[in-house]
């Protein structure tokens, strides 16, 4: 038995024989122009109008009134043609645009309903290509989110720390800039001039909040003041206790310089709020401490040491109540460092096999990493710029220095000289490592750009350089010596062209370090009597230190 109509719209067929075939032809074509991209121009209306036009189509809303429209159902779609209104019935899953409402429905079992939200689509492209990788690909000179309720909300979600989730600018499909989360958990915003180089312009710490800024906002350095403190000579202060101090730092967020001794009976800490009155401190125990750096992220000091069994770190808040930690190795840890950016101590020592490296997020807990040589590590630094901790040897073969960018895998470098590397510290101003050393002939000093190429400086002098640090804002490095005549110290403002600089004393000094709320350096020794610290004289005002 031939078919009637086609099954699934159910339009009229030409059968075999039939006399008029266009009537049936044109109703086929009525049903496809009423069923095609289907259109009513309202499901509201409830008068059937008294003039349409060909062509008009209406869903029927209840209670609808009319000659004809009255013997019609609820949600029949009726369109006007050959001069009557005419059902067309729409099949499940049939849409329409009610152009009234400038919506589309869509018809269920039920009846009609909105359209439902498509799941799981492959590819989306509006005016454009969407591919396997771009997704949803859109063209157009404006895209609109508007809020639905109190706001609206983008979210662009990782998979793991390090991948990334970011916004992307391009000027002829090359980057320019890039904000986002781009393998870390840190925001940072990037720049590129030709889409393959790129600088990061920011970034904020996930941990603290702290943003750090690139270049623009590096100081500006006050030469007045570099003047003032390298003319003006250093000043001698009383120290806490005649010991053999070793490390010292400046905490900005107390308002405090912190110093450790490796010698002293329950008082190889000291502490002062000017660089002149000292007040010591019990230690955690009485270890031979060598150095101590300040976490403002954590509100922490922390101090580690070359003796002690089991405790050769130790940890305060204050710099005052100190509490004994854990080392990763009883081995002769000399220094140690903190990264923002990573959350991270960082601490190397002189002794150990294939360990001399630790590390530890928070002072307490502390980790063995191995080490690619084992030198005689004595410094390790935190360079914000680069993403590097680098690290100087007193030992090694064309290999003293090592650098990190987690502190877990460090790569031997290649010192510009085999002298005894005694301290690195690194200028964000600069862009540059500076490293000091305790023996070589007229090349004492060293810098790096990146911590992989070093070139070799002449130092003032050739004696024992021991601790060198930089001031941005006096534009300023300073090292200090443990020998030497009325000159144990030195100033360069590059890092290259150093300048001899008179030492209020003839002590040796061990350690330098800069505070910029009081505008001085300050240093302390291992040697003298009741003057083993020394400041500068302040770059600013202040009466005692002028």
């Amino acid at each position: 038995m031939s078919l009637q109509n086609t099954p699934r719209l159910g339009l009229p067929l030409l059968q075999s024989g039939q006399t008029g075939a266009y009537i049936t032809l044109n109703e086929s074509l009525w049903k496809l122009e009423a069923l095609v991209q289907a259109t009513a121009l309202s499901r509201s209306v409830t008068t059937q109008p008294s003039d349409p036009q060909a062509g008009d189509a209406y869903i029927l809303p209840e209670a609808a009134t009319g000659a004809v429209w009255n013997d019609h159902e609820a949600g029949d779609f009726l369109i006007f043609w050959g001069g009557y209104w005419n059902v067309v019935t729409q099949g499940e899953g049939t849409i329409v645009y009610v152009a009234d409402e400038a919506t589309h429905l869509v018809r269920k079992d039920a009846g009609w309903g909105a359209l439902t939200v498509q799941q799981n689509l492959p590819s989306v492209g509006i005016s454009a290509t969407a591919d396997d990788y771009n997704r949803l690909s859109v063209s157009s000179p404006a895209v609109l989110f508007n809020h639905a309720g109190n706001g609206i909300q983008t979210k662009l979600n990782k998979n793991v720390a390090g991948d990334t989730a970011s916004l992307l600018w391009q000027t002829g499909w090359s980057g320019r800039a890039e904000f986002g989360t781009n393998g870390s958990d840190n925001l940072s915003l990037k720049v590129s001039p030709d889409g393959n180089r790129w600088l990061t312009a920011y970034e904020v710490n996930r941990s603290s909040g702290r943003i750090r800024f690139s270049r623009p906002a590096y100081v500006k350095a006050n030469s007045v003041g570099r003047r003032h403190v390298t003319h003006n000579g250093w000043r001698i202060s009383s120290s806490a206790a005649n010991n053999d101090w070793r490390g010292l730092c400046w905490s900005a967020e107390l308002g405090l310089f912190c110093a450790v001794s490796a010698s002293g009976t329950g008082n190889r800490v000291m502490t002062s709020h000017n660089g002149v009155d000292w007040t010591t401190r019990s230690s955690a125990a009485d270890n031979q401490w060598f150095d101590l750096c300040w976490a403002p992220e954590l509100t922490l000091f922390c101090s580690v040491a070359q003796t002690g069994t089991g405790n050769r770190v130790m940890t305060s808040w204050d710099g005052v109540n100190w509490t004994a930690r854990l080392s990763a190795a009883d081995i002769e840890w000399k220094s140690v460092c903190w990264s923002p950016e990573l959350f991270l101590f960082c601490a190397v020592a002189s002794s150990g096999t294939g360990n001399r490296v630790m590390t530890s997020p928070d002072g307490m807990n502390w980790t063995l990493r191995a080490t690619p040589a084992d030198n005689n590590w004595t410094s390790v630094c935190w360079a914000d710029d680069l993403g590097l901790f680098c690290a100087v040897a007193a030992t090694g073969a064309a290999n003293r220095v090592m650098t990190s960018p987690d502190g877990v895998n460090w790569s031997l470098r290649t010192s510009a000289a085999d002298n005894e590397w005694r301290a690195v510290c690194w200028s964000a101003e600069r862009s540059l490592f500076c490293a000091v050393a305790s023996s070589g002939t007229g090349n004492r000093a060293m810098t790096s750009p990146d911590g992989l190429n070093w070139t070799a400086r002449n130092a003032a002098s050739d004696t024992n350089w021991q601790s060198v640090c930089w001031s941005p804002e006096l534009g300023l490095f300073t090292a200090i010596s443990t020998s030497g005549t009325g000159n144990r110290l030195m100033t360069s403002p590059e890092g290259i062209y150093w300048a001899s600089g008179g030492s209020a004393a003839d002590n040796e000094w061990q350690k330098v370090c800069w505070s910029p709320e009081l505008g001085l350096f300050a240093s302390v020794a291992r040697t003298g009597t009741g003057n083993r610290v020394m400041t500068s004289v302040s770059a600013h005002s202040f009466p005692y230190r002028s």
